[in-house]
């Protein structure tokens, strides 16, 4: 049984996060892989203004096994202006899915 912590993602987990994104393609009739580099976090700021990332850490093993990402930006919720949050980023290692 594994053991996952949820911590914000920092600018200390930029390479794990950018080799997370590198190893786990989006697999199908054609495989595709999202890469980040040279950072993470700087390729974040095309996003949104605001973005948050949340991690997955094995705390066996300290190692990032997931991730996901929250972009904040202006958008329109029943025709009012307002503070939108997207969802993105999301990615699980393969071993534990």
């Amino acid at each position: 049984m594994r053991s996952i912590v949820y911590e914000p993602g920092t600018q200390s987990a930029d390479s794990a996060l950018r080799d997370l994104f590198a190893g786990n393609a989006m697999e199908g009739p054609i495989s595709i892989s999202f890469q980040r580099e040279p950072s993470y976090f700087h390729a974040c700021q095309s996003q949104a203004p605001s973005v948050q990332v949340c991690t997955a850490r094995d705390q066996k093993t300290g190692e990032i096994v997931g991730m996901g990402t929250r972009a904040v930006r202006d958008g329109f919720l029943n025709g009012s202006p307002t503070s939108i949050g997207y969802l993105g980023d999301l990615r699980l290692d393969v071993r534990y899915r």
